[in-house]
């Protein structure tokens, strides 16, 4: 083979390389916008900069979420959104925290961003307006209701009944319990465990224990159970409260 008929053909090659790589490109484009580079596609890209919307949106996922929380903000404002996420991290362990003191702390935060007046909306497939968190629960103590190890989900409130199971703080040990209610008698809330009496295996040796029955004031409630689940894969993956029962 001649250098002339070489040289044509590797020609050709590249020509066919262009075409394709342009061809490619293009359908890149409209396929990951049907807007491109049209009026609309060139007004939607400069939303975020000058938009005035003043709308935060938190989401809150069901159950199998290892990242549960998703926070919107006006102008995609990556500073803004991290605030809002720790300020709801910071409430989920704060007892006396709930949805009403977690959109105030949201709006003194949009405060000084600029943004007076936020529009803020929370969701959660449990309702909306509900602040919600993930725990896990240790020990045996809330069988056979509670199994060791499941996940479940509380809404953060105070507004509590006889026969709900809550999260509360123990001081005495200073850990969260998760126990039923038995007894409220004004602010103070009388929790008891299910399984009252038992006993279990520990290195081979049998040993006996009693549930914990306790007197807490109200203030000390963290939230209510309002869904349960035992699932082992996405247990071992788990982030969240390690609460004892």
């Amino acid at each position: 083979m001649n250098k002339k008929i070489c040289m044509s053909i590797l020609i050709s090659i590249f020509v066919i390389f262009v075409f394709i790589t342009s061809v490619s490109a293009n359908y890149y484009y409209e396929y990951a916008d049907p807007w491109y580079d049209t009026e609309f596609f060139d007004m939607n890209s400069n939303y975020y900069e000058d938009s005035d919307s003043n709308q935060v949106t938190i989401e809150f996922f069901e159950k199998g979420e290892s990242s549960y929380i998703d926070v919107y903000v006006p102008q995609n404002d990556y500073n803004l959104q991290n605030e809002i996420y720790e300020c709801i991290v910071d409430q989920t362990y704060d007892s006396n925290a709930n949805i009403t003191t977690l959109k105030n702390e949201i709006r003194e935060i949009c405060r000084n961003y600029g943004i007076d007046n936020p529009d803020i909306t929370i969701k959660s497939p449990y309702g909306d307006d509900s602040f919600i968190y993930l725990g896990k629960a240790r020990g045996i103590s809330m069988e056979p209701t509670i199994k060791d190890g499941s996940m479940f989900i509380l809404n953060k409130t105070h507004d509590i009944h006889v026969g709900d199971i809550v999260s509360a703080k123990y001081h005495p040990k200073n850990i969260d319990i998760l126990k039923r209610v038995s007894v409220i008698k004004g602010d103070e809330v009388y929790l008891t465990s299910d399984n009252v009496n038992g006993t279990f295996v520990k290195n081979g040796k049998e040993y006996t224990y009693e549930g914990l029955r306790t007197w807490v004031n109200m203030s000390d409630i963290n939230g209510v159970l309002i869904d349960m689940y035992y699932d082992e894969s996405y247990n071992n993956g788990y982030y969240g409260d390690v609460i004892e029962v």
